[in-house]
């Protein structure tokens, strides 16, 4: 065969002119095509959760978060609580697009109260970069307890500064203990104190009151809302003290022979309850009027008090008297000496009185002989002429006590002259 010879080629060879022109149009080409991205330059920065804490909450919710993203995507929050087998499953969630604030609104009453319950965030960036984060939650719908401490007596309290305490517990932290008084069903002082988030609180007030009947009011919240069972405790306030009125005229020497008789009385809000006399107390039917009258008691010789005592325990002003049953005496002096139990001289008479009394006059046949009020006195020959018979003599102290003494006086007739 024999050897094809080689064939020519039409195409030209390119021009020194043209070979440049190719190779500038390379390279501008290769100029104004864009240049990877180097791998250090890629974004791979994850969103920041930021940290909260919620409170114990109940009902409608809302739980605010918020995460710091230049470029944020997408973000979904979701509410988890414990099945029984410890595992957790999604109750509700929400998604979030194209911002860096979350603010996720649940009713939580429509999850159960008792198992363990989170919320757990999950974002994204532009990038697809993620992170996520876990929050506990505390459902609580059991109300706290609180309970008075004080004032312990409804009263009548004497008092015009009424103390007060409630103590409070909750399983889950306390938020304010309150007490309010009330008079008439209106609001007349209201006190409360910050419990803190304490598991168990003390609120302690002192509250200045007009005399009067009240009504306490109290309770407590908790973090969540929850607010105790409101108690109420009635109290009266009474500082008017009773008062004691003497019933009876006061002896013009004023020291009385019988017991006097008194009224007893409250003007307050309270009653009288019992009477001290002499410091020795006697129970009366709580009121606001009694008695103590003659006949009732038994006063002592000499000065006697009444107090009368009501049932706030004010005690009145105290009321004296003076008691004097103790007769005086007239005794006859000596120096004269009956015959046969008759006198034929005038007698001389010791007037004197033991009691708290004291000797105020001297009756003579009836006749009144004016003495110095004083315990010890005479009735001597000479200043009274006793009368032939029978001749009485009374004693009378300035508390009308009266003793009687009667002697039989004749004169003895001169024998007539011997004829």
């Amino acid at each position: 065969m024999r050897a094809r010879a080689p064939r020519r080629s039409n195409r030209r060879p390119m021009s020194r002119t043209r070979v440049a022109a190719v190779v500038a149009l390379t390279a501008l080409m290769a100029a104004a095509a864009p240049v990877a991205a180097h791998a250090d330059d890629a974004d791979t920065t994850k969103p920041v959760v930021g940290d909260a804490v919620f409170a114990p909450v109940k009902g409608v919710a809302t739980f605010a978060l918020s995460q710091v993203e230049a470029s944020p995507k997408k973000a979904y929050v979701e509410i988890q609580q414990k099945d029984d087998a410890g595992k957790w499953k999604k109750q509700a969630g929400q998604w979030f697009f194209d911002t860096n604030d979350f603010s996720f609104v649940v009713d939580t009453d429509a999850l159960a109260d008792g198992p363990a319950t989170q919320l757990k965030v999950s974002t994204w960036d532009q990038a697809g970069n993620q992170s996520g984060k876990t929050f506990p939650v505390v459902i609580d719908r059991t109300k706290p307890v609180a309970t008075l401490v004080a004032p312990i007596s409804g009263g009548p309290v004497s008092d015009a500064t009424l103390d007060l305490q409630v103590d409070a517990t909750d399983d889950e932290g306390l938020n304010r203990i309150t007490a309010n008084l009330y008079q008439a069903g209106k609001l007349v002082k209201s006190t409360s104190s910050s419990a803190g988030s304490a598991l168990a609180g003390s609120h302690v007030a002192s509250v200045a009151l007009p005399d009067g009947e009240y009504s306490i009011k109290f309770n407590a919240s908790d973090l969540a809302g929850n607010i105790a069972q409101t108690g109420t405790f009635a109290i009266e306030i009474d500082t008017t003290a009773p008062t004691v009125t003497l019933k009876d005229a006061v002896p013009a020497k004023g020291v009385f022979a019988t017991a006097p008789s008194f009224k007893l009385s409250d003007a307050g809000v309270g009653q009288v309850d019992h009477v001290l006399i002499n410091g020795v107390e006697r129970d009366l039917t709580d009121d606001k009027w009694s008695d103590l009258n003659t006949g009732a008691y038994t006063p002592k010789q000499g000065v006697n008090t009444i107090i009368a005592v009501d049932t706030a325990g004010n005690q009145s002003a105290p009321v004296e008297f003076a008691f004097d049953s103790v007769a005086p005496k007239a005794v006859v002096k000596s120096g004269v000496t009956p015959v046969d139990g008759v006198y034929n001289q005038t007698p001389s008479f010791k007037l004197s009185d033991s009691g708290v009394g004291k000797v105020d006059f001297v009756e003579v046949n009836g006749v009144v002989r004016d003495l110095s009020d004083s315990t010890w006195s005479d009735l001597n020959a000479g200043a009274y002429t006793p009368k032939q018979g029978v001749n009485t003599i009374v004693v009378v102290d300035t508390a009308g006590n009266r003793s009687t003494t009667t002697f039989t006086f004749a004169v003895v007739a001169e024998a007539p002259a011997a004829q």
